[in-house]
């Protein structure tokens, strides 16, 4: 073993590849995420849009009856 003069270790190559595949993995799975609550946020968007075409109309046909 080698030692830091801060008294860690080095790590091995295969070391180095296992910690550089975590947080390749991690990196990976945060940006899932950010894309998921993007799709979710837009759904919602649309969601809110159809309501309020929805009331529009419905107010129109209010307007109409009267």
């Amino acid at each position: 073993m080698i030692y830091r003069p801060d008294g860690q270790r080095f790590l091995s190559s295969v070391e180095l590849a296992q910690r550089a595949e975590a947080e390749r993995l991690q990196a990976e799975t945060q940006r899932q995420r950010a894309e998921l609550a993007e799709r979710q946020a837009d759904i919602e968007r649309q969601r809110a849009e159809a309501e309020r075409r929805q009331a529009e109309v419905e107010r129109q046909r209010a307007e109409l009856a009267e």
